[in-house]
């Protein structure tokens, strides 16, 4: 393995690690959206309530209340985010096995290059 070899495996675990901070901003967006959605829900239920501004207090019985609508988002989200941890993990494994094929051609470990142990 080359100099060049070298530089274009750091090249590309630099990629990965970036598609991984890509895939962090992706699942915590998800997040925040899904509070939306949720807040949503739970302020259209007060306000055909028309209770007051004390109601909030009660979240676990508005939840109960609403339940069905809340299942269909916390299903939906619960498979996104574990597609997008899914997805990370690959990538995450993908860069362990080009520092350990790195290793094993050249001795030096892959990590060196971005000043991190994998």
């Amino acid at each position: 393995m080359g100099f060049f070899d070298a530089i274009g495996d750091v090249a590309n675990r630099a990629k990965l690690t970036g598609e991984i901070a890509l895939l962090d901003r992706d699942i915590t967006v998800r997040k925040k959206q899904f509070g939306v959605e949720l807040y949503d829900i739970v302020d259209k239920h007060e306000k055909q309530k028309k209770k007051g501004a004390n109601s909030m207090l009660e979240i676990p019985g508005i939840f109960k209340t609403i339940e069905h609508e809340i299942k269909e988002p916390v299903d939906k989200l619960s498979k996104e985010i574990r597609v997008l941890e899914l997805e990370k993990r690959g990538v995450e494994n993908e860069i362990e096995l080009q520092g350990a094929r790195q290793y094993r051609d050249v001795g030096t470990p892959a990590s060196v290059g971005l000043g991190k142990n994998v």
